[in-house]
């Protein structure tokens, strides 16, 4: 720096300036989850990472001051933020947010079987007493966004339904039963026997027998 008057300049002087860096914090959307009542089955826990021996904090809950720790625990939805101070250069950061949204999980899942007894068979998972964004999957299948599943065997599966925000864990066993529409007993090797496919081995199934006029074979 030069110091001057009028046309007379002084002796120059060298002055150290420091410049720190701001703090960096920031903060992602979360969410929590509620039963129905709005009681809190699982919180968030916001944390920065930062070191508290070398910085404060401030965290805001909907613009107001809730807390001066480390974390903060949001245990229902709206918007959070955090402002930190870094104590050695008194800096202070950018005020970060975050937007915290409540699910509900599902409480029940209803298998609907739309073509019983078909050679292709198809079934539509109804889950109710929820409001999450929901997955589906059959043991040992992809997940999918779809809640039917199609060109099912005989057999017995296994549905999992699940949401975007981990707040819903649900399954259900269902089964796939079919029959041949004919047979030919002529010991010909080929549709020689009549049978149900899918039947579980447990299941204490009755076939009545019938002729064309409804008499009971």
């Amino acid at each position: 720096i030069t110091p001057l008057l009028d046309s007379c300049a002084g002796n120059p002087i060298i002055i150290q300036v420091k410049v720190n860096p701001l703090p960096i914090v920031t903060i992602e959307d979360a969410v929590i989850c509620i039963d129905k009542d709005g009681n809190v089955i699982r919180n968030h826990v916001f944390s920065t990472g930062l070191n508290t021996a070398y910085y404060d904090f401030e965290w805001f809950y909907e613009g107001s001051l809730v807390s001066n720790a480390s974390t903060l625990t949001a245990n229902q939805p709206g918007t959070y933020a955090i402002k930190v101070t870094n104590t050695t250069t008194n800096c202070v950061s950018i005020l970060d947010s975050a937007l915290v949204t409540a699910t509900i999980p599902a409480t029940s899942i209803e298998i609907i079987q739309t073509e019983l007894f078909s050679e292709i068979a198809s079934v539509e998972v109804i889950v109710s007493g929820g409001n999450g964004v929901y997955q589906y999957q059959l043991e040992g299948g992809s997940i999918q966004n779809n809640n039917v599943f199609t060109n099912l065997e005989s057999g017995t599966y296994i549905v999992y339904v699940t949401d975007e925000s981990n707040c819903t864990s649900l399954s259900k066993s269902f089964t796939i039963i079919n029959y041949p529409k004919f047979f030919t007993p002529n010991n010909d090797g080929i549709n020689d026997f009549w049978t149900i496919a899918g039947l579980p081995t447990d299941f204490n199934a009755q076939i009545t027998i019938f002729d064309r006029y409804g008499k009971l074979i």
